[in-house]
């Protein structure tokens, strides 16, 4: 049995399928891949769908359907995240809004479950997600507990054990990275690129300073933080471009200590800074998104310890992404999956 899930992140909506093998491990891979097409399924945003409406939501919904069809899955989740939420809280997505999605899910994908998940949810199923791969690839030497920090677009989410045993806390923080790189790309047409980047990562990292210190939590998390999704793609060679080959060297994939996270963070962010103009909004989000993770370290007690990894070789031959996707998927497993609900709020 196999299920599909539906991302609907800040960026851009993807999809990716889940299944269980006869040893009881978990293998995923992205939903096109499953059918054999080259190219990823991606889908504009839902936040921009659910705005513009009538045809175009009808369009979106009924590529989800095809998709359905195309990899048959047996289940599907449909999840909204940060985006969504934020959208909502601004007013910009409407109850009505999202009883259009309702009616044309109920329509064209009845089966399917759909998520509007929480800070909290999302940061439970990130966090659940982490320790199934910690599990299956750190070992005992790495500090414990294990937590997670997970960073987006729009919101990062975070999740520690503290003490050691007791029960997971969860924490959502607002940082609006998205927002942050466009704002740079206007601010690049009109002064020195030097100064239009070094003001970029000022201002965010102020935004991201409030938000770490309004949660009450800075400089307290311990034990080992999982840097997952778009900042722990900070410790690859390989993601966006190999923009953050000289960062992974120094702290990519292995047990690092804050010191060492945030002088690396710094130095990188410093020589970014240095950089010509800004050419795109990807370059823009993909050159604060270590300013992101430097934030973020904030909340950690000076004697814990980082391990940046977007991905994990849970088997040989075998890849893992934690991520709320993997986390709400083996939630499911463990249980028998809820009744089709198209607009549930969790």
């Amino acid at each position: 049995m196999s299920t599909l899930i539906v991302d609907c992140g800040s960026g851009l909506t993807r999809a990716a399928v889940f299944w269980g093998d006869a040893g009881n491990r978990v293998h995923a891979c992205e939903a096109s891949a499953s059918t054999g097409q080259a190219e990823p399924f991606a889908l504009p945003r839902i936040v921009d769908v659910l705005t513009e409406g009538g045809s175009a939501l009808r369009r979106w919904v009924a590529s989800i359907q095809e998709l359905v069809v195309a990899t048959g899955c047996t289940s599907t989740v449909i999840g909204a995240t940060g985006g969504l939420r934020q959208a909502e809280a601004a007013g910009r997505v409407t109850p009505r809004m999202l009883a259009s999605l309702g009616e044309l899910l109920r329509e064209l994908v009845p089966a399917a479950e759909f998520r509007s998940l929480s800070g909290e949810d999302e940061a439970r199923a990130e966090l659940g997600a982490v320790q199934h791969v910690a599990d299956l690839t750190l070992p005992p030497s790495v500090p414990r507990p294990i937590g997670m920090l997970s960073g987006g677009g729009m919101t990062s989410q975070v999740g520690w054990h503290d003490p050691p045993g007791a029960a997971a806390s969860f924490l959502s923080v607002t940082h609006g990275l998205i927002d942050a790189a466009a704002s740079l790309c206007e601010r690049a047409d009109g002064a020195a690129d030097e100064d239009a980047r070094s003001c970029a990562i000022e201002a965010f990292g102020a935004r991201l300073a409030a938000e770490v210190s309004a949660s009450g939590r800075r400089g307290q998390l311990r034990g080992t933080l999982v840097a997952i999704e778009m900042v722990g793609a900070c410790g690859s060679a390989d993601e966006y471009g190999g923009r953050f080959a000289g960062l992974a060297r120094q702290v990519g994939q292995r047990v690092v200590g804050k010191a060492a996270l945030v002088a690396a963070l710094q130095e990188h962010l410093q020589q970014w800074a240095r950089g010509g103009a800004v050419a795109s909004r990807h370059e823009a989000y993909a050159g604060l998104l270590p300013a992101e993770l430097l934030g973020l370290a904030g909340l950690a007690d000076e004697g814990a310890s980082f391990y940046l990894c977007r991905s994990f070789e849970v088997a040989p031959g075998v890849t893992l992404k934690p991520s709320w996707s993997l986390g709400v998927y083996l939630s499911r497993s463990a249980a028998p999956p809820p009744p089709p609900s198209p607009l549930e709020h969790s």
